[in-house]
């Protein structure tokens, strides 16, 4: 890619739009101090994704936008765009089919920040990744701003670590190691968060294991407990319609007793209507009679007001009559004194109007002499422009000469000097490179083997780990089931103590539930068969008298004769005491005879002697003529079963136990043998590392010498052709300094002929300017004169015409008055007529007042009475009215009281249709109706001791089967990705450190080939800071020749400038950006080293395109294209652009 083009907009000194074409190489921009030359820089690294205010040289980033100079306003945001040629095809990615790029950035003053590349949105990772390995990304080498050349050889080992792989392209290795390193711990975390959350499932497996169990006995309760709702609700039923009818015979009674009420409401409505419509009559005739009241009253109120109107009008006639004979007096007396006054304004006009006209024409003959003078004034100016321009190019074509006198000089030394360095002998090292091929050929041999070691090692750690991976599943399980073994033994001890429940009185002892076997099966029956006789106390037969409370079992030995013979399969053959004799349970368990099941009991009945019963497992009993199951909420069943499975749980515990602590065993000499193949791979990595640093340090030394080598070779035929590039260079300087001293010669004289005329030429022109200063000052004075001469005309025009308008309006004011005086006269006569008739209405309008109020009295006394019979019927009403509303309100509530019942029976009814519906089939009349309150109550204590009940647990467990073997197989894929992600960290870590080998040496060949080209000689390089080549640093060193620096601390400024540009250099042959920036890089520099560096500033730019910012005349020198920054407004930048050859073609063809 090349750079075409450069546009800002509003970006701090260009206020308006800007424009650099770049058509050459190298370009130079040029300028004087402080009309933004390094704005263009900044503009640059803005575009490119700068996002610090302070290297912007501002204090925000809002900094950049133009805040305008002078009276120009601000501008309200910037924009800066690079324009780049593809046509090679270089950019990265989908951009390297297009033939041009643009990358454009804008800020406005509200802080929004857009991307584009060619004009669309894009992100700033984005245009990072576009120049990223290529010179200008994060850590760019290829933009050296004013005054930071020097920060190179300052700068820490890691940065210039960070430098060199931009330069390699290693930073883009360096992204992806940094992701992938992420991506591992991400990985590594969510393999984590798979082993905890198979932990989790773990134990909620067993959880819900038991949950299920206890699911299905709800449903059993649930469903025993619907039935007997149902039956409480029809017996509710039946109250309730029982209750309904009651209520709705006291309703229809309070209708009746409303209906009476009714009827003698009706009657006392309509007397009271009579009434009203009387009151409304005699009403109307009261209004009737006020309004004609109040009509008098006004009539009379109207008569008063025109009468005082009358009076008042005729005084203010009378008023104006004298005010309008005092004002026509008044106007006789002024026109009298205006006429004096108009008479003297016009004598006054007629003697300013001659002396005016006497002014003009000495002013016309005053401004004729002064337009000679500057014609002649204009001559001379012109003959002494032409005389200064001379000089001023004669002067410019003598001090070009003396520079360039001076400048070739100055060359023609440094050539010499350069020529007698060309012919010292180098310095070599080619001997050394037998000895570095051995070895070589020794550090490869060696790291074959260690590799070998190492997978072996590898192999064998793979294979402890997978018995680290099998041991440590191994004890997982084995803890699982210690833990559910210990949790059942904890959980059936508890239910053991809960079941044994004391009997007050019993005594100390033991009780024959400690002292009984059971065959196992037969628990259930036993406990069913004795019930709380499990919890009586056995001994001999002393004990028997002092039992005061509960049940005594004497097991002492009996006589064989007496017990009772007992056939076989009898239940009592079920059980064994440990040292007591069984048959002391003859009394309780006789005539129990054994079934294995009810199909059996129920056939075998017949078989059944008086007295005898048979019993299952189950506990159901099965007589001769009936059967008996047992009750579900014993508190005595269980006990037999709990024990046995207590005693079961216990010893499933032991053996876990041993289990257990084999399975921990097994896993610490598995985690054993892993930390050993741990320790040996680790130790052969390490080895292999440390021999793979010693071998890229001798194969990177060995390339280095071949390099050197060939260099060296080259270098002697570069030296060689330089030799004769340079005499020939000196002839022409010869030539050229000869020439420069012919024209200096020439061009005195000329210069002091010219100088000699034009201060004869400027003493004429003072005079001539002293002449014509004075007719200017003679003109103005008559100018100013003939002014004030014609103001005041015009003044006393003006007041002799505000005179002749004030005449007019007094005479129009006297008719005015003339005329208010004759109206007021006639209207003085009219209402001294209209006074005596007014009179008389006011009397007519009073009598007519009298006779309508005493009217009005007599039918306001009439309403009265008619209103107080019209209260006592509104009383009798209320009366009936309030024992309507008893009435209504009883009836009301006896309505709701049907309604609530009603609503009742239809929620009772919606109740039991709802229970119907779950009931799986009609449960049929109750069975024992005085049970339908307590039993369903019973049976949701029996509900409610069972707690919360995960119905859906069954569902749950399959649901968490399925999850378990989906999570088993998440964390085998996590482990392959895991596996794999490192195996590619190691792919890139080996990339990095071979890449990074290759880099250095390459650098510093081109370093120190470059270093000796600009300081003649001496040695310079970049040094790592450790063996390691991951992470270690950087360190330049360089000697110039004759030195013996210790640190580059030594150095001068200008030696600090020209290794850090060296450098620079360096890092292009390497990896040539699209473009470089150089901001004053030769200000440190004299005129010697400056020629140097635009000689290599020439045969760098074959491959790199420079933009360069200078005040060095040299180094203009070397630049193709000039680029001119001027500020002809305060605060505002602009661009003048010339192209070198073209003018000097141009210049060339003018001379010819």
């Amino acid at each position: 890619m090349r750079l075409k083009a450069i546009h800002l907009t509003g970006f701090k000194s260009f206020l308006e739009p800007a424009a650099i074409e770049l058509q050459a190489n190298p370009v130079v921009i040029v300028g004087p101090n402080g009309c933004g030359k390094s704005n263009t820089v900044d503009a640059i690294r803005w575009v490119l994704g700068e996002s610090s205010a302070r290297q912007l040289r501002g204090g925000s980033l809002g900094d950049v936008i133009s805040n305008g100079g002078g009276k120009r306003p601000g501008a309200q945001r910037a924009v800066v765009e690079l324009h780049f040629d593809n046509s090679d095809g270089s950019a990265p990615g989908a951009l390297a089919g297009l033939a041009e790029i643009s990358v454009r950035r804008e800020l406005d003053r509200r802080g929004d920040s857009q991307y584009r590349i060619n004009g669309g949105r894009c992100r700033r990772r984005d245009v990072a990744d576009l120049f990223l390995g290529t010179g200008l990304g994060a850590n760019a080498y290829a933009i050296v701003e004013q005054g930071t050349i020097g920060r190179i050889i300052d700068a820490r080992p890691e940065d210039l670590r960070n430098i060199l792989e931009e330069a390699g392209a290693i930073s883009r290795y360096k992204e992806r190691r940094r992701e992938t390193a992420q991506r591992i711990a991400e990985t590594r975390e969510h393999l984590q968060r798979l082993h905890d959350i198979h932990g989790e499932m773990e134990a909620q497996w067993g959880r819900l294991q038991r949950q299920a169990q206890a699911a299905r006995r709800f449903r059993e309760l649930r469903a025993a407990e619907r039935r007997w709702r149902w039956w409480a609700l029809q017996c509710r039923l039946e109250e309730e319609r029982s209750a309904a009818q009651a209520v709705a015979e006291q309703l229809a009674q309070s209708r009746a007793a409303l209906e009476r009420q009714g009827a003698a409401q009706a009657l006392l409505l309509g007397g009271l209507q009579e009434q009203r419509q009387q009151q409304r009559v005699l009403q109307d005739a009261v209004e009737g009679a006020q309004a004609a009241y109040y009509e008098a009253s006004a009539r009379l109120a109207e008569c008063t007001h025109q009468i005082h109107d009358l009076r008042a009008a005729r005084q203010r006639q009378e008023e104006i009559c004298q005010q309008s004979r005092d004002a026509m007096a008044k106007l006789e007396r002024d026109r009298d004194t205006l006429l004096q006054e108009k008479q003297r304004r016009d004598a006054s006009l007629r003697d300013g109007d001659a002396r005016l006209l006497t002014l003009r024409g000495e002013e016309d003959a005053a401004r004729r002499e002064r337009q000679t003078e500057e014609q002649a004034l204009a001559a001379l100016e012109t003959e002494r422009n032409a005389l200064q321009a001379a000089l001023s190019e004669r002067r410019r074509e003598r001090d070009v000469a003396t520079a360039m006198e001076k400048e070739q000089g100055l060359r023609l030394n440094d050539l010499e000097k350069r020529l007698m360095e060309l012919a010292q002998p180098l310095p070599t090292e080619v001997s050394r490179l037998p000895e570095l091929e051995a070895n070589v050929l020794r550090g490869q041999a060696t790291v074959q083997a260690t590799e070998e070691a190492l997978l072996s090692a590898g192999t064998a750690w793979n294979s402890a780990q997978e018995s680290l991976k099998e041991a440590r599943r191994q004890r997982d399980e084995a803890q699982r089931e210690l833990h559910e073994c210990a949790a059942r033994e904890r959980a059936l001890q508890a239910l053991y103590q809960r079941l044994q429940k004391p009997v007050p009185g019993l005594g100390d002892g033991p009780t024959l539930l400690d002292t009984l076997k059971v065959a196992e099966g037969w628990e259930h029956a036993v406990e069913q068969v004795l019930g709380h006789r499990l919890q009586a106390r056995v001994g001999d037969g002393e004990g028997l008298a002092q039992t005061t409370a509960g049940s005594f079992l004497d097991i002492s030995p009996r006589d064989r004769t007496m017990a009772r013979v007992q056939d076989e399969g009898m239940l009592l053959q079920q059980l064994h005491f440990g040292d007591g004799d069984a048959s002391s349970l003859q009394d309780w368990l006789w005539g129990l005879r054994c079934a294995p099941d009810l199909d059996f009991a129920c056939r075998e009945r017949g078989r059944l002697a008086p007295g005898e019963a048979w019993i299952t497992p189950n506990g159901v009993l099965v007589h001769a003529r009936g059967i008996s199951f047992p009750a579900t909420d014993r508190d005595g069943a269980g006990l037999l079963q709990c024990r046995r499975d207590l005693s079961e749980a216990a010893a499933a515990l032991s053996t876990t136990q041993g289990l257990a602590a084999a399975a921990e065993a097994q896993l610490s000499t598995a985690e054993e043998a892993q930390r050993a193949a741990q320790q040996q791979r680790a130790h052969l990595d390490g080895q292999l590392q440390e021999e793979r640093r010693h071998l890229a340090r001798d194969e990177h030394e060995l390339a280095r010498l071949h390099s050197r080598a060939e260099a060296e070779q080259e270098r002697t035929r570069e030296r060689e052709r330089e030799r004769g590039r340079l005499a020939g260079q000196v002839q022409q300087l010869q030539e050229r300094l000869a020439t420069a001293r012919l024209q200096i010669q020439t061009a005195q004289p000329l210069c002091r002929d010219l100088e000699r005329s034009l201060a004869e030429v400027e003493a004429q022109t003072q005079a001539s300017r002293q002449r014509l200063a004075q007719k200017r000052s003679q003109t103005a004075r008559l100018r100013d004169e003939m002014q004030r001469f014609e103001i005041q005309r015009q003044r006393l025009q003006a007041e002799l015409e505000a005179t002749i308008q004030q005449e007019k309006q007094m005479i129009e004011r006297e008719g005015q008055h003339r005329r208010q005086r004759d109206t007021a006269e006639e209207q003085l006569l009219i209402q001294q007529a209209e006074i005596p008739r007014r009179e008389a209405e006011y009397a007519q309008a009073e009598a007519a007042k009298s006779a309508c109020q005493r009217n009005l009295e007599r039918l306001q006394g009439e309403a009265r009475a008619l209103d107080q019979e019209i209260r006592q019927g509104e009383g009798e009403r209320l009366a009936v009215e309030n024992a309507i509303r008893q009435w209504q309100a009883q009836a009301a509530g006896e309505q709701a009281t049907l309604a609530a019942l009603h609503g009742r029976l239809g929620e009772l009814e919606r109740q039991a249709e709802d229970l119907a519906a779950d009931l799986a089939e009609d449960p049929g009349p109750c069975p024992e109706p005085g049970k339908v309150t307590e039993e369903p109550e019973r049976l949701a204590a029996l509900i409610a001791r069972m707690g919360n009940v995960n119905l859906a647990a069954e569902e749950e467990l399959n649901e968490l089967g399925g999850r378990r073997q989906e999570l088993l197989q998440q964390s085998q894929d996590v482990e392959e990705a895991l596996q794999s992600l490192e195996t590619a960290m190691a792919s890139m870590d080996q990339e990095t450190s071979s890449r990074f080998a290759e880099t250095l040496a390459a650098v510093n060949d081109a370093l120190q080939e470059l270093f000796a080209i600009l300081f003649g000689g001496g040695t310079a390089l970049l040094a790592p800071t450790s063996d390691d080549p991951l992470d270690a640093g950087l360190i330049l060193r360089a000697q110039p020749p004759g030195k013996r620096n210790a640190t580059l601390q030594q150095l001068s400024g200008g030696e600090k400038a020209l290794t850090a540009i060296a450098l620079v250099f360096a890092l292009f042959r390497l990896n040539p950006a699209p473009f470089c920036v150089l901001d004053e890089v030769d200000a440190p520099l004299d005129e010697a080293n400056v020629g140097r560096f635009c000689a290599l500033l020439r045969e760098m730019a074959a491959q790199t395109q420079f933009l360069l910012i200078t005040h060095h005349t040299l180094t203009m020198q070397a630049g193709e294209q000039l680029i001119g920054v001027t500020m002809p407004e305060a605060g505002v930048s602009r661009i003048v652009s010339v192209a070198v050859e073209e003018t000097l073609a141009a210049a060339r063809a003018r001379g010819d």
